[in-house]
């Protein structure tokens, strides 16, 4: 074969270090490089990468298998930082979420400070018992001369705040305002908590004892006497439900408690449909004491019936305010 000079091959190292040269011009590159000092300088010079002795094949491959591995950390790392980041945002969301999720304030949560109706006009002010929650919210329905009240919190900040103002007006004359399942005010008359609480509990039958423990909470029969179990009388009238206080009561005046739990009784009798009476077994400085106290007595002590009084809110008030 002729020899071919340094000029042909400047012409081709292009297309060699690109891997586009035929076999048979590789063959020629690569024996001139081995035998021309002056051509390898070039070529190394070219591709930045060094032969590896005379005749050497050009290390193109490792140079692209070092770019693909420094790809792949790039791509690596962008990776890690992207869950990374997805992971703060989510932690972020996770402990600001209270801040922007509103829930519903039952009427136990809320202070009523300041609530006047007149004919179809209401205006409500009060706080939220809980200093760390802000009012989110408060909506107005009316119904039949019902105002319903729903209030939503969420925490405190500058566009909720503690305190609550507002002040509703409707077509109908107002006769009753609930907040939640409280009725807080009636005809003219605002209603205590412990009233609301208590006419909340109403139901229909003594059978149901999850029921029953509600009405005897709002009372706070526990709180008062104590833990007590409860036997209950079904199968024919009257029927009657026994409490069994757990504690010894003989360190009471057996005069003021005998009236407490006739108030117990009254309240209860009044507030569960077909509840005929109440009977307490207690223990007051070991002796075993038996206190039974019937519709009937309820209704003579307050002279009408108990039953039909607890009908509304405010009769039920005026009920427990005459014991």
């Amino acid at each position: 074969m002729a020899e071919i000079t340094c000029n042909i091959i400047k012409d081709l190292l292009p297309l060699y270090a690109e891997g586009l040269a035929t076999e048979e011009s590789c063959r020629a590159v690569q024996e001139h490089l081995a035998q021309c000092e002056s051509c390898r300088r070039l070529f190394a010079e070219m591709t930045n990468d060094a032969l590896s002795g005379a005749g050497g094949e050009p290390q193109k491959e490792a140079a692209a298998v070092d770019f693909m591995k420094k790809s792949n950390r790039r791509l690596r790392r962008w990776a890690l930082f992207g869950l990374a980041m997805a992971a703060a945002l989510g932690a972020c969301l996770f402990l600001i979420r209270p801040a922007f999720v509103s829930h519903l304030v039952g009427a136990e949560q809320a202070v009523i400070e300041n609530l006047q109706v007149e004919d179809g006009n209401l205006h409500i002010e009060g706080h939220l018992r809980d200093i760390g929650q802000g009012v989110s919210s408060l909506e107005f329905t009316a119904a039949e001369g019902v105002v319903g009240v729903e209030m939503k919190s969420r925490l405190k900040n500058p566009f909720a705040k503690n305190s609550f103002s507002a002040d509703f007006q409707t077509d109908e004359k107002i006769e009753c305002v609930m907040l939640d399942e409280y009725v807080i005010w009636e005809n003219g008359v605002n209603i205590p908590e412990s009233v609301s609480r208590l006419y909340a509990a109403k139901h229909a039958y003594i059978g149901s004892m999850p029921d029953n423990g509600k009405s005897a909470a709002a009372l706070d029969i526990p709180r008062d006497l104590g833990p007590f179990t409860s036997e209950l009388q079904t199968s024919q009238q009257p029927y009657i439900w026994t409490m069994y206080p757990e504690e010894d009561m003989g360190s009471r005046n057996r005069d003021t408690l005998n009236a407490r739990l006739d108030y117990y009784s009254a309240m209860l009798i009044a507030t569960v449909g077909n509840l005929d009476a109440v009977r307490f077994v207690y223990t007051a400085e070991g002796e075993t004491v038996e206190r039974i106290y019937s519709e009937a007595d309820a209704d003579r002590h307050f002279g009408s019936s108990v039953k039909e009084a607890a009908q509304t809110a405010l009769g039920l008030y005026r009920l427990m305010q005459a014991w």
